[in-house]
This record gives C-alpha cells, structure tokens and sequence, in this order.
C-alpha cells in the first residue's frame, strides 16, 4: 500500500495548498538557512561580502585595500583564464564549461598574449617579488602570508597602474588613510604597521 503525501488537508481528503503567508514564511526559512551556510564557510568568519569568495577580496578586505586594486586583480586573473582556455590549459577553479562552443579567434589570443606579456615583463622589470606575491593572490587564489603581504601590496599596486586602474601620482594603496589605516607608507615609501 502507498505512503499517503504528509502535509495538510482539506475536509476531502485532498492537499491543501499552503496559503500566501505559509509560502513566505517557509521561502524566508529557505534564505535564511541559506545564509547561515554561507556565513558558516571558513574563509568568511561571518563576513556576507562578495570578496570574501577569492583570496585576493579576502587580502584587499583584511588590508583594507582601494576597490581598484581588487578590480584591476580580477581583470588580470580573467585575462589569465581567457588565455589558459584558449590555449587549452586546464583551469582547477572552472568545474563546468558554458557557452556556444565557439573559441576566441586568433587574433584575439594574440592580443592577450601580448597584453600578458606586456603586464608580466613590466613586473618583473620591478621586482620579482611583487610579481610573484602577486600572482600566487590573483591566480593561484592562494592567501598571502604574513611576510608576502607587503609584496603583494606593491605587486597590486604595480598591476592596478599597468592595467590603468589607478593613475601614477596615485600612490597609496590603503582605501582608510586615517586614525582606522592598519598599516601607514613612511617616507622611505615602506610599508609600516600604524
């Protein structure tokens, strides 16, 4: 014998449908466990913004960077993507491919070849370092350590100012400048604890 269907019913026998207010109230349970298992992920520590999804949002969040820091990483790390699928390199982070199944044309690989090369060989002109610590945040989504933290701070900052993001007389990279800045430039142009 088949289990009747559990839920309420009306003198007939029949499903009752849920009424406008049991509809809300059971969609607001839904969002709110939702919510709770986002704010339960480790990399968030209760925080609901989006940075918190990569290593570089958490890194620019934590050192309370400028917004176009994050921006210019995020466009260097989809520059990288682009190129990779193009060139058939298998990306870890991707888990399902969308699209038309038509690829970039050749020319335009080329072009992020070249602004690839552009970008990487500027960086390293100025220091490997930078480069390094860079790249390990934007691409490898790899959080910075306590000692790589201030090169990856001048490797943002010298990759916002290739990428056009920020000007060149723009030259401090903290968003809060005031008594709330964690970390202050000297004038030797180091970056210090506050």
């Amino acid at each position: 014998m088949a289990k009747r269907k559990t839920g309420y019913r009306s003198p007939n026998g029949r499903l009752r449908q849920p009424t406008k207010a049991e509809r809300e109230a059971a969609a607001k349970s839904k969002e709110q466990e939702a919510m709770q298992t986002v704010l339960a992920q480790p990399h968030r520590l209760g925080n609901t913004s989006q940075l918190c999804a990569s290593a570089v949002g958490r890194f620019c969040l934590r050192m309370r960077l400028q917004p176009a820091l994050y921006e210019a990483a995020n466009d260097y790390a989809g520059l990288i993507r682009r190129w990779r699928s193009a060139k058939g390199v298998p990306d870890p982070e991707i888990t399902s491919a969308l699209g038309s199944g038509v690829g970039p044309t050749p020319e335009k690989v080329r072009e992020w070849t070249t602004e690839i090369l552009r970008i990487e060989s500027a960086m390293l002109r100025s220091s490997r370092e930078w480069f390094f610590a860079m790249r390990s945040v934007c691409i490898d989504n790899v959080d910075p350590d306590a000692t790589s933290e201030g090169y990856a701070v001048e490797g943002l900052m010298e990759l916002a100012r290739l990428t056009g993001w920020i000007d060149r007389r723009d030259m401090h990279p903290f968003a809060s400048r005031g008594e709330n800045a964690r970390w202050r430039i000297d004038n030797g142009g180091q970056i210090i604890a506050a």
